[in-house]
């Protein structure tokens, strides 16, 4: 089963880290974990002195891709208005379009949205 977190509009600190807490915790127990992240949440994924995400949650967002969360996705719309590019961001990510997303959205048996 696919299990998609969609991270919308800043969320407050502390529910992002409980998204990706579910994120890793459902990784652990062997759910293919797709995370998104629309709007302005992009800049959670900036290096450091450009995020608004505190070093330990930092951590969390760097710990990903050990506990197997290895298809991270970012809105190109939402690049481009921030005026970032994939190659900025923290971690790996791909930018897809609206169209892909809502496509993504469609094939994942669950959707959790942030």
């Amino acid at each position: 089963m696919t299990l998609l977190h969609i991270i919308q509009r800043p969320p407050p600190e502390e529910t992002l880290l409980d998204c990706i807490d579910a994120a890793l915790t459902s990784a652990v127990m062997g759910q293919r974990v797709q995370l998104v992240f629309l709007d302005e949440s992009v800049n959670y994924l900036l290096p450091l002195q450009n995020s608004p995400l505190s070093v330990q949650h930092r951590d969390s967002l760097q710990q990903l891709e050990l506990y197997g969360v290895t298809e991270v996705f970012v809105g190109m719309e939402a690049l481009a208005r921030q005026r970032i590019t994939a190659e900025q961001l923290l971690i790996p990510a791909t930018a897809l379009s609206k169209q892909h997303l809502q496509k993504l959205i469609a094939q994942s048996r669950c959707v959790l949205s942030f």
